[in-house]
């Protein structure tokens, strides 16, 4: 019965149908591709892969609705809109899914199909979802002038389609020629409340000698949500594209990932003489060591989706990165850590809701190799913050700033700098106190702050 409510959704509802639709891999290879994507944790592949399943591809795919049904409820959980959105569709009674699809549409409403997706999702309000489907129009989507003109013709057919459009106001805020010309149809995770989000510096040379790996944990199984991780992951990879000019091959972005998809990722490190950028935004913990060393110390570690508090399993201890990291041949890797740990002034192991406490301390974590740059959102065991406003984590957002101002021609020297005094400053204001720090290896202590991200 499932399955055939679920092609009947497909072929009945005329403004969901074209959002609804998936472009399916047609030879063996582009199977293995979409199969291989998904297993690193691509969100979009998951999806795809799940719909395959769930409506079968001929001479591909055999047809297994419930494999592709869990397939689908797990991209959902890791937060795929269109994933929410199907479910919704199938089980119309559970308003859990299409909150969340509407959540996360929400934040990219200057996308045209997202403002289209958001118009189906409120369609049992027919005013808020004309104004969605006007916004969608104004970004000049296609399907939204369809059936904005279909509406017109089956209601309101004796006043001009231009009168009746003129009447239906779009979302507030919206400037059509600023928001044109800042969508991207390839995330579904960028806000753009933020200003650093918008009038990004464009590169005039390319930069095939760098490297970028980007890790965005936002939704954690057993621990609170880190705020706008998504959106300084999406935010940050569309500066190394547009701003540094560093190709999109180059880039490895994945978001939601668990601690075998990461080892799985850092296999992927270059081995030749490229120089390497390295990004994390999501929890972290200072996991105690003497269970296996006998000792009372403590092991900063990056915390991937799939953990619990004190699971040191679930863990990846920055040592660790850091000694990759300093295995490749790389002449430049800069680290940038927006994490957040645990710190002491919320309890051991407790980690605090809404707060990025970076607990990194220079003697436990100075790389012992390589030619390494490690700057992270604060120190000891203070708390980083999100910056509510901007819809950043604090430290991400005056890395970006610095970037849009100096058009990515900025020294790291100078960036760390920008850095520390803007996010103790405003920190400050709030009654905080954040402070921003700078580990390097020995090899580079001399120069590592006339270095450039160009």
């Amino acid at each position: 019965m499932r399955k055939i409510i679920f092609i009947l959704m497909l072929l009945l509802a005329p403004l969901a149908q074209a959002q609804l639709s998936v472009e399916f891999p047609k030879t063996q290879q582009e199977l293995q591709e979409l199969e291989k994507k998904a297993k690193e944790g691509d969100l979009k592949s998951q999806y795809v892969l799940a719909r395959c399943y769930m409506e079968g591809v001929d001479g591909l795919v055999s047809r297994k609705y419930g494999k592709g049904e869990k397939m689908l409820k797990n991209a959902a959980n890791r937060g795929s809109a269109d994933a929410c959105r199907v479910l919704f569709k199938l089980y119309p009674m559970n308003e859990n899914y299409r909150d969340r699809a509407i959540e996360i549409y929400r934040s990219i409403w200057r996308n045209g199909p997202a403002c289209y997706n958001i118009a189906d999702m409120y369609g049992n309000e027919p005013s808020v979802s004309l104004r969605w489907l006007k916004t969608a129009w104004m970004l000049e989507y296609e399907p939204a002038t369809q059936d904005l003109l279909a509406f017109h013709r089956s209601t309101y057919s004796q006043e001009s389609f231009k009168n009746w459009l003129d009447k239906i106001q779009p979302m507030p805020d919206f400037d059509r020629k600023q928001a044109v010309a800042q969508q991207d149809t390839s995330s579904v995770n960028i806000s753009y409340d933020s200003d650093v989000n918008i009038n990004i510096p464009l590169a005039k040379t390319p930069d095939e000698k760098t490297r970028v790996v980007i890790i965005a944990n936002q939704n954690y199984e057993n621990m609170p949500d880190v705020p706008y991780a998504w959106s300084d992951g999406d935010i940050f990879k569309k500066y190394c594209e547009t701003t540094l000019g560093i190709p999109a091959k180059n880039i490895k972005y994945r978001n939601n990932i668990t601690l075998g998809q990461m080892k799985t990722l850092l296999k992927t490190l270059p081995s030749d003489d490229k120089n390497i950028i390295f990004y994390y935004a999501g929890h972290g913990l200072p996991i105690d060591k003497k269970n296996a060393t006998g000792d009372d110390s403590k092991d900063a570690c990056l915390v991937m989706v799939d953990a619990e508090n004190e699971q040191s399993e679930c863990v990846y201890p920055i040592n660790d990165l850091l000694a990759q990291l300093g295995d490749t041949k790389s002449p430049k890797v800069t680290v940038f850590l927006d994490a957040c740990f645990s710190g002491r002034t919320r309890g051991s192991g407790m980690v605090a809701e809404g707060a990025r406490s970076v607990a990194i301390r220079a003697s436990d974590t100075t790389p012992k190799k390589g030619n390494i740059v490690v700057m992270s959102a604060s120190s000891g065991t203070e708390a980083a913050w999100p910056h509510q406003k901007q819809s950043h984590g604090l430290f991400t957002y005056f890395l970006l700033k610095r970037l849009q101002e100096t058009d990515g021609n900025t020294s790291l020297g100078d960036l760390a700098d920008y850095i520390k005094k803007n996010v103790e400053e405003l920190s400050a204001e709030q009654g905080r106190t954040q402070t921003p720090s700078v580990i390097c290896s020995e090899a580079v202590a001399s120069k590592w702050r006339s270095w450039t991200l160009k």
